[in-house]
């Protein structure tokens, strides 16, 4: 471990090489800012500053391209550059927003700052107002396995309505439809898991806290619109629903709501499908994936971006 003192040659190799191994699987367009590739240097033993480490990262490819802020090098394969949504404006949004970073090491969930809950339960603490449902927060694409935070769904609300996935959602419809431009600025976006919380990584059987919640995806819609309309008019549906935003290619919906607590996960999704191919027919189905407890839900813009009035305190 450098840790300013001499090392022997073939240690100082083995370290380059295992502190390389920590940043190669970014993405093209993940950046980290320097506290945080220090941080994680500290959680994976290395207990030095960065800068023991920055001259040989940067040897390396690693680049410092504005703000303070370091990225893995890459070249684009095609002409208009892809250049993501992670940097020190994004973090400061996601800060405001009440959402702190934790190791992704941790075997419970990360918890949210006191300020960012109802302010209710604050001034009150004897209050019984229910806590808000969380539910893992995942930065860095489809790829990063690890939860970045617990969010509420108010807390998601607000990044999708805000401006934060504004310019990735613009480069992401701008692509063709079916496009590997497309395909690979989807992989890019940060995304959520509905059903809980998660740890140490997204998987089916590493389910820590359930949110109660569940995610259906409805892609490929005809009229966007009407069925945001529907599904807001239902009488049975309306009153479960807790988010409900345009899907980040524009062509479909993402809807989070409330579901049974004494059924499964899997029961819920069934009864769910069933009762909306009953209602509207095969032209508001969701995507049948949605019946996994670990399902991704990948976070974009949405200025029209709907909240219950019940999560909005």
């Amino acid at each position: 471990m450098a840790n300013g003192g001499p090392l022997a040659a073939e240690t100082r190799a083995m370290d380059s090489a295992a502190v390389r191994a920590l940043f190669s699987d970014y993405s093209p367009t993940f950046t980290r800012t320097a506290a945080e590739l220090e941080a994680a240097l500290h959680r994976h033993g290395y207990a030095g500053p960065l800068s023991d480490w920055l001259a040989m990262l940067q040897a390396g490819g690693l680049r410092e391209p504005r703000r303070g802020v370091f990225g893995a090098p890459w070249e684009p394969t095609e002409s208009r550059e892809i250049t993501g949504n992670y940097s020190e404006e994004s973090d400061k949004s996601r800060y405001e927003a009440g959402i702190n970073p934790t190791p992704v090491n941790e075997a419970t969930p990360p918890e949210l700052p006191a300020d960012s809950r109802s302010k209710a339960v604050i001034a009150d603490p004897d209050s019984t107002a229910p806590e808000p449902p969380q539910f893992s927060y995942f930065r860095g694409g489809i790829r990063s396995a690890a939860p970045y935070a617990a969010i509420t769904p108010r807390q998601l609300w607000e990044m999708v309505h805000g401006p934060l996935f504004a310019p990735a959602t613009t480069q992401l419809r701008q692509a063709p439809a079916g496009s590997e431009a497309r395909a690979e600025w989807k992989k890019r976006l940060d995304y959520v898991t509905p059903a809980g919380t998660f740890a140490p990584t997204r998987a089916n059987g590493n389910l820590v806290t359930p949110s109660g919640l569940l995610v259906l995806d409805f892609d490929h819609l005809p009229d966007v619109g009407a069925a945001r309309t529907a599904l807001l008019a239902d009488p049975l549906l309306s009153p479960a629903l807790v988010v409900l935003f345009t899907s980040p290619g524009g062509e479909g919906l993402k809807v989070i709501l409330e579901t049974d607590p004494t059924a499964s996960h899997l029961d819920n999704f069934r009864v769910l499908s069933g009762y909306l191919l009953g209602s509207y027919g095969p032209e508001l189905q969701p995507d049948p994936s949605g019946k996994d407890v670990a399902r991704a839900c990948f976070v974009c813009h949405d200025a029209d971006a709907w909240l219950s009035p019940r999560f909005a305190g």
